[in-house]
């Protein structure tokens, strides 16, 4: 639509239906000495509205005026273009207005401006790449999604909940919310925490669905309540695992909750646990962790404590696994790099 004088006039006696608000306020956003023309200089000096303005609205208006305002060679007459593009956005925001301030009922009149109401959108992400993807959810929380994985879910999420769908294998590290449970529906079986560290596997084309705790509590459930019943709710505890065979509708609960967590690892403490091939960290810091990967593994871990701040892991560690992949694993959950050199491995915030 090429916007026309005629279509100033009728835009400033509320007369445009809202495809044509946004058309016009577009242009005079781009041109906003052209309102010079239709608001005087009585109007200007009188301009004043209600301090309730509504949050969106005020934002907005900031927003406007930042974006509008040169830092050198401010003058009166910009700074009206600049209150002029302010006043658009209130009126493409539905916000009524008035610059006589001699009429002083029309004055304290500013219309309630509802809230934004955002409709959920359903997001897909598949990884088809050979490596893992870290997913920052909304909330905070931190997803590392497997190759050929696939992870959906609704966002913004509900209001009392938080649910995804995995086909495949991930990792989550989830924020704690107490009002919005968190829960990983996979197949057969739903997986609910409410603040913790956890790996589902349930891969479509494979019958077994395993889930495996690192950190807090998580409730295991059947997903199709049309279903027949295959047991009761199991509940995990850290180093804790469940498997359900979908052939056989069965499941087994694993408890690995006997080891004691590592707090001082040498080399001593290693050939006394050669009859595990695995351990656990018990919410150390990060740099500990390092430092007692660095002992078991017998490598060099270069990182600067000052990223590593506030950062702790708590987690099952296979002696199969290489110590490349348990530091990549890491480092996906706490948004570090990790590079590896000639005398063994550099970790970085990114």
């Amino acid at each position: 639509m090429n916007v026309t004088e005629e279509h100033i006039e009728r835009f400033f006696q509320d007369k445009c239906n809202a495809d044509e608000v946004e058309i016009i306020v577009a242009y005079l956003n781009d041109h906003p000495e052209i309102i010079e023309k239709y608001l005087g200089e009585e109007d200007w000096n009188g301009y004043s509205t209600s301090t309730r303005i509504h949050p969106i609205v005020s934002e907005k208006m900031l927003s406007v005026i930042r974006k509008s305002t040169y830092s050198k060679g401010k003058n009166r007459l910009w700074a009206r273009y600049v209150a002029a593009a302010a006043i658009l956005v209130m009126v493409a925001f539905g916000v009524k207005y008035l610059v006589n301030t001699n009429d002083a009922e029309k004055t304290n009149e500013i219309a309630n401006v509802p809230a934004v109401k955002v409709s959920p959108v359903l997001k897909v992400i598949k990884n088809n790449s050979k490596s893992k993807n870290r997913i920052l959810l909304k909330d905070g929380s931190v997803v590392v999604l497997e190759p050929m994985s696939e992870l959906s879910y609704y966002e913004p999420f509900e209001s009392d909940k938080r649910r995804l769908y995995l086909k495949g294998k991930a990792q989550f590290k989830v924020v704690k919310d107490s009002s919005k449970p968190f829960t990983v529906y996979s197949n057969e079986i739903s997986t609910t925490a409410l603040g913790t560290e956890f790996k589902v596997t349930a891969f479509e084309n494979q019958d077994i669905i395993s889930v495996k705790l690192f950190e807090g509590k998580v409730v295991i459930r059947q997903a199709d309540n049309n279903k027949k019943k295959w047991g009761k709710d199991y509940y995990l505890f850290p180093g804790d695992e469940f498997y359900f065979d979908r052939r056989t509708q069965s499941a087994k609960f694993v408890s690995n909750n006997q080891p004691k967590a590592v707090e001082k690892v040498n080399k001593k403490v290693e050939g006394k646990n050669d009859a595990t091939n695995w351990f656990m960290f018990n919410n150390q810091n990060l740099a500990q962790v390092f430092d007692q990967l660095s002992a078991i593994y017998n490598v060099k871990i270069d990182y600067a404590a000052a990223d590593l701040k506030n950062m702790n892991f708590i987690g099952k560690i296979e002696k199969t696994d290489s110590i490349e992949t348990i530091l990549n694993d890491i480092a996906l959950l706490n948004n570090l790099s990790v590079v590896k050199n000639e005398s063994g491995f550099s970790i970085r915030k990114k």
